[in-house]
Protein backbone atom coordinates (compact mmCIF):
# COMPACT_ATOMS: atom_id res chain seq x y z
CA UNK A 1 0.00 0.00 0.00
CA UNK A 2 2.93 2.43 1.07
CA UNK A 3 4.44 1.86 -2.70
CA UNK A 4 1.01 3.26 -4.35
CA UNK A 5 0.75 5.97 -2.11
CA UNK A 6 4.33 6.88 -2.95
CA UNK A 7 3.64 6.59 -6.64
CA UNK A 8 0.44 8.71 -6.41
CA UNK A 9 2.50 11.41 -4.96
CA UNK A 10 5.35 11.38 -7.28
CA UNK A 11 2.48 11.61 -9.97
CA UNK A 12 1.19 14.77 -7.74
CA UNK A 13 4.75 16.21 -7.85
CA UNK A 14 5.08 15.94 -11.65
CA UNK A 15 1.84 17.26 -12.36
CA UNK A 16 2.00 20.64 -10.50
CA UNK A 17 1.28 19.20 -7.30
CA UNK A 18 -2.77 17.68 -7.90
CA UNK A 19 -4.27 14.92 -9.30
CA UNK A 20 -7.66 16.31 -9.77
CA UNK A 21 -10.10 15.34 -12.31
CA UNK A 22 -9.10 17.31 -16.04
CA UNK A 23 -5.60 17.42 -14.96
CA UNK A 24 -2.38 15.90 -15.94
CA UNK A 25 -2.54 14.26 -13.03
CA UNK A 26 -5.63 12.67 -12.97
CA UNK A 27 -4.77 11.13 -16.29
CA UNK A 28 -1.45 9.99 -14.87
CA UNK A 29 -3.17 8.54 -11.91
CA UNK A 30 -5.37 6.65 -13.98
CA UNK A 31 -2.57 5.18 -16.36
CA UNK A 32 -0.76 3.67 -13.16
CA UNK A 33 -4.19 2.14 -11.89
CA UNK A 34 -4.58 0.11 -15.21
CA UNK A 35 -0.80 -0.42 -15.45
CA UNK A 36 -0.60 -2.27 -11.88
CA UNK A 37 -4.40 -3.73 -12.68
CA UNK A 38 -3.28 -5.65 -16.19
CA UNK A 39 -0.05 -6.20 -14.47
CA UNK A 40 -2.31 -8.63 -11.81
CA UNK A 41 -4.31 -10.17 -14.53
CA UNK A 42 -6.99 -8.01 -14.66
CA UNK A 43 -8.86 -6.95 -17.94
CA UNK A 44 -9.35 -3.87 -17.46
CA UNK A 45 -11.85 -1.04 -18.54
CA UNK A 46 -11.55 2.73 -18.82
CA UNK A 47 -15.13 4.15 -19.68
CA UNK A 48 -15.28 7.42 -20.59
CA UNK A 49 -17.51 10.07 -18.90
CA UNK A 50 -18.29 13.86 -19.71
CA UNK A 51 -18.14 16.68 -16.86
CA UNK A 52 -18.31 20.04 -16.43
CA UNK A 53 -15.04 21.35 -14.69
CA UNK A 54 -14.94 25.13 -12.93
CA UNK A 55 -11.85 26.80 -13.00
CA UNK A 56 -12.20 29.69 -10.88
CA UNK A 57 -9.37 32.29 -10.03
CA UNK A 58 -9.02 35.54 -8.00
CA UNK A 59 -12.48 37.50 -7.21
CA UNK A 60 -11.96 41.56 -6.65
CA UNK A 61 -14.98 42.95 -4.89
CA UNK A 62 -14.96 46.65 -3.20
CA UNK A 63 -17.90 47.99 -1.48
CA UNK A 64 -17.88 51.96 -1.12
CA UNK A 65 -14.23 51.68 -2.41
CA UNK A 66 -12.78 49.48 0.49
CA UNK A 67 -11.56 45.70 -0.32
CA UNK A 68 -13.67 42.64 0.72
CA UNK A 69 -12.07 39.18 0.71
CA UNK A 70 -14.25 37.21 -1.72
CA UNK A 71 -14.48 33.91 -2.99
CA UNK A 72 -16.13 32.67 -6.01
CA UNK A 73 -18.66 30.20 -5.84
CA UNK A 74 -17.73 26.90 -8.06
CA UNK A 75 -19.77 27.10 -11.91
CA UNK A 76 -19.99 30.54 -11.58
CA UNK A 77 -19.76 32.55 -14.60
CA UNK A 78 -16.59 35.12 -14.30
CA UNK A 79 -17.21 38.68 -15.32
CA UNK A 80 -14.49 41.14 -16.14
CA UNK A 81 -16.40 43.86 -14.08
CA UNK A 82 -19.85 44.37 -13.21
CA UNK A 83 -21.08 47.32 -11.02
CA UNK A 84 -24.03 48.31 -8.86
CA UNK A 85 -25.73 49.44 -5.41
CA UNK A 86 -25.53 47.40 -2.76
CA UNK A 87 -28.89 45.67 -2.00
CA UNK A 88 -29.40 43.47 1.19
CA UNK A 89 -32.08 40.83 1.25
CA UNK A 90 -33.94 40.76 4.02
CA UNK A 91 -32.45 38.12 6.69
CA UNK A 92 -34.67 36.23 7.51
CA UNK A 93 -35.26 32.01 7.94
CA UNK A 94 -35.32 31.71 3.82
CA UNK A 95 -32.89 34.17 2.92
CA UNK A 96 -33.12 34.93 -0.89
CA UNK A 97 -35.22 31.97 -1.68
CA UNK A 98 -38.11 33.37 -3.23
CA UNK A 99 -39.03 36.49 -5.81
CA UNK A 100 -41.35 37.66 -2.66
CA UNK A 101 -38.25 38.14 -0.69
CA UNK A 102 -37.46 41.38 -2.98
CA UNK A 103 -40.61 42.84 -3.01
CA UNK A 104 -40.41 46.56 -2.62
CA UNK A 105 -36.53 46.43 -2.78
CA UNK A 106 -34.44 47.67 -6.00
CA UNK A 107 -33.24 44.78 -7.74
CA UNK A 108 -32.70 45.68 -11.45
CA UNK A 109 -28.99 46.82 -11.45
CA UNK A 110 -28.05 45.98 -8.38
CA UNK A 111 -25.45 43.62 -6.50
CA UNK A 112 -27.82 41.42 -4.37
CA UNK A 113 -26.35 40.85 -0.51
CA UNK A 114 -27.74 37.57 1.00
CA UNK A 115 -27.34 34.92 3.77
CA UNK A 116 -26.42 31.94 3.13
CA UNK A 117 -28.81 29.26 4.41
CA UNK A 118 -32.44 26.91 3.69
CA UNK A 119 -31.99 26.72 -0.19
CA UNK A 120 -29.13 26.30 -2.70
CA UNK A 121 -26.84 28.70 -3.60
CA UNK A 122 -28.12 28.49 -7.13
CA UNK A 123 -31.73 28.75 -6.08
CA UNK A 124 -30.30 32.50 -4.66
CA UNK A 125 -28.80 33.63 -7.73
CA UNK A 126 -31.10 32.57 -10.14
CA UNK A 127 -34.29 34.70 -8.48
CA UNK A 128 -31.72 37.38 -8.30
CA UNK A 129 -30.54 37.19 -11.71
CA UNK A 130 -34.07 37.10 -13.08
CA UNK A 131 -35.48 40.10 -11.28
CA UNK A 132 -32.37 41.78 -12.95
CA UNK A 133 -29.45 41.54 -10.39
CA UNK A 134 -25.70 42.03 -12.05
CA UNK A 135 -23.95 40.03 -9.54
CA UNK A 136 -24.94 38.51 -5.82
CA UNK A 137 -22.97 38.11 -3.00
CA UNK A 138 -23.84 35.76 -0.32
CA UNK A 139 -22.93 36.29 3.49
CA UNK A 140 -21.73 33.02 5.45
CA UNK A 141 -24.02 32.21 8.19
CA UNK A 142 -21.35 30.76 10.62
CA UNK A 143 -17.63 32.41 11.73
CA UNK A 144 -14.90 30.97 9.34
CA UNK A 145 -12.15 33.19 7.41
CA UNK A 146 -13.80 32.23 3.86
CA UNK A 147 -17.12 30.69 2.50
CA UNK A 148 -17.00 28.07 0.08
CA UNK A 149 -19.83 26.49 -1.68
CA UNK A 150 -20.86 25.28 -5.19
CA UNK A 151 -23.81 26.17 -7.70
CA UNK A 152 -24.11 23.08 -8.80
CA UNK A 153 -22.27 21.21 -12.39
CA UNK A 154 -25.58 22.22 -14.10
CA UNK A 155 -25.98 25.37 -13.17
CA UNK A 156 -26.97 27.85 -15.68
CA UNK A 157 -27.32 31.05 -12.85
CA UNK A 158 -25.98 33.37 -15.81
CA UNK A 159 -24.70 36.35 -13.34
CA UNK A 160 -21.39 35.95 -11.06
CA UNK A 161 -22.04 34.92 -7.64
CA UNK A 162 -19.48 34.92 -4.38
CA UNK A 163 -19.09 34.19 -1.24
CA UNK A 164 -17.66 36.34 2.08
CA UNK A 165 -17.64 35.63 5.37
CA UNK A 166 -20.58 36.10 8.39
CA UNK A 167 -17.94 39.25 9.65
CA UNK A 168 -17.83 40.92 6.18
CA UNK A 169 -21.53 40.30 5.29
CA UNK A 170 -22.64 41.66 8.99
CA UNK A 171 -20.79 44.93 8.27
CA UNK A 172 -22.03 45.65 4.85
CA UNK A 173 -25.21 45.55 5.70
CA UNK A 174 -24.62 48.34 7.94
CA UNK A 175 -22.82 50.33 5.51
CA UNK A 176 -23.79 49.86 2.21
CA UNK A 177 -22.35 51.09 -0.51
CA UNK A 178 -21.62 50.93 -4.73
CA UNK A 179 -19.80 47.39 -5.23
CA UNK A 180 -17.40 46.59 -7.93
CA UNK A 181 -16.91 42.81 -9.05
CA UNK A 182 -14.50 41.28 -11.27
CA UNK A 183 -14.12 38.00 -11.09
CA UNK A 184 -12.02 35.28 -13.14
CA UNK A 185 -13.94 32.11 -13.62
CA UNK A 186 -14.45 29.45 -16.43
CA UNK A 187 -16.73 26.18 -16.89
CA UNK A 188 -15.58 23.91 -19.62
CA UNK A 189 -17.07 19.97 -20.50
CA UNK A 190 -14.41 17.83 -20.83
CA UNK A 191 -13.77 14.05 -21.20
CA UNK A 192 -12.06 11.94 -17.94
CA UNK A 193 -12.08 7.78 -17.44
CA UNK A 194 -12.66 5.54 -14.72
CA UNK A 195 -11.39 2.35 -14.20
CA UNK A 196 -13.19 -1.01 -13.52
CA UNK A 197 -11.67 -4.25 -13.26
CA UNK A 198 -13.28 -7.46 -12.09
CA UNK A 199 -12.60 -11.15 -11.14
CA UNK A 200 -12.87 -13.66 -13.86
CA UNK A 201 -14.10 -16.01 -11.52
CA UNK A 202 -17.34 -16.02 -8.98
CA UNK A 203 -21.05 -15.41 -10.07
CA UNK A 204 -21.42 -12.61 -12.60
CA UNK A 205 -24.79 -12.46 -11.06
CA UNK A 206 -24.12 -11.80 -7.40
CA UNK A 207 -21.04 -9.62 -8.05
CA UNK A 208 -19.24 -7.97 -4.83
CA UNK A 209 -18.26 -4.58 -5.48
CA UNK A 210 -15.46 -2.38 -4.07
CA UNK A 211 -14.78 1.36 -4.91
CA UNK A 212 -12.92 4.77 -4.44
CA UNK A 213 -12.75 8.05 -5.84
CA UNK A 214 -9.26 8.39 -7.50
CA UNK A 215 -9.03 12.04 -8.21
CA UNK A 216 -7.55 14.51 -5.79
CA UNK A 217 -8.85 18.15 -5.08
CA UNK A 218 -7.07 20.93 -7.09
CA UNK A 219 -5.23 22.25 -4.02
CA UNK A 220 -3.09 19.11 -3.28
CA UNK A 221 -2.30 15.54 -4.00
CA UNK A 222 -5.68 14.02 -2.34
CA UNK A 223 -2.91 11.08 -0.54
CA UNK A 224 -5.55 11.02 2.47
CA UNK A 225 -8.62 11.88 0.59
CA UNK A 226 -8.63 9.25 -1.34
CA UNK A 227 -5.52 8.39 -2.07
CA UNK A 228 -5.46 5.97 0.81
CA UNK A 229 -8.44 4.48 0.08
CA UNK A 230 -7.29 3.91 -3.52
CA UNK A 231 -4.07 2.45 -2.17
CA UNK A 232 -6.04 -0.13 -0.24
CA UNK A 233 -8.73 -0.79 -2.88
CA UNK A 234 -5.64 -1.44 -5.54
CA UNK A 235 -3.48 -3.69 -3.23
CA UNK A 236 -6.93 -5.77 -2.05
CA UNK A 237 -6.61 -6.56 -5.93
CA UNK A 238 -3.40 -7.22 -6.60
CA UNK A 239 -3.43 -9.50 -3.72
CA UNK A 240 -6.98 -11.55 -4.49
CA UNK A 241 -6.02 -11.90 -8.27
CA UNK A 242 -7.46 -11.87 -11.35
CA UNK A 243 -8.87 -15.65 -10.83
CA UNK A 244 -9.28 -16.64 -7.16
CA UNK A 245 -11.55 -19.77 -5.48
CA UNK A 246 -14.54 -16.95 -4.92
CA UNK A 247 -18.65 -17.58 -4.75
CA UNK A 248 -19.22 -14.43 -6.14
CA UNK A 249 -17.02 -12.48 -8.64
CA UNK A 250 -15.47 -8.73 -7.68
CA UNK A 251 -15.58 -5.58 -8.95
CA UNK A 252 -13.50 -2.57 -8.73
CA UNK A 253 -14.15 0.72 -9.34
CA UNK A 254 -11.46 3.52 -9.21
CA UNK A 255 -13.91 7.09 -10.04
CA UNK A 256 -13.26 10.14 -11.34
CA UNK A 257 -14.76 13.55 -10.60
CA UNK A 258 -15.88 13.00 -7.05
CA UNK A 259 -14.48 15.91 -5.87
CA UNK A 260 -16.48 17.89 -8.19
CA UNK A 261 -20.17 16.67 -7.47
CA UNK A 262 -19.78 12.93 -7.20
CA UNK A 263 -19.90 12.46 -11.03
CA UNK A 264 -17.53 9.84 -12.05
CA UNK A 265 -19.66 6.68 -9.75
CA UNK A 266 -22.73 8.00 -10.93
CA UNK A 267 -21.94 7.74 -14.81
Amino acid sequence: MVDHLAALQDIADAHGGTRAVGTPGYDASVDYVVGVLRDAGFEVQTPQFQTRVFNGGDATLTVGGAAVEASPLKYTVGTDGVSGPLVAAPADETPGCAPSDYEGLPVKGAVILVDRGKCPFAQKGSIAAKLGAVAVVVADNVDQESMGGTLGEDSEVGIPVVGISKADGARLRGAPGPVKLALDATTETISARNVIAQTATGSAQNVVMVGGHLDSVPEGPGINDNGSGVAAILETAVQLGNAPAINNAVRFGFWGAEEIGIVGSRK
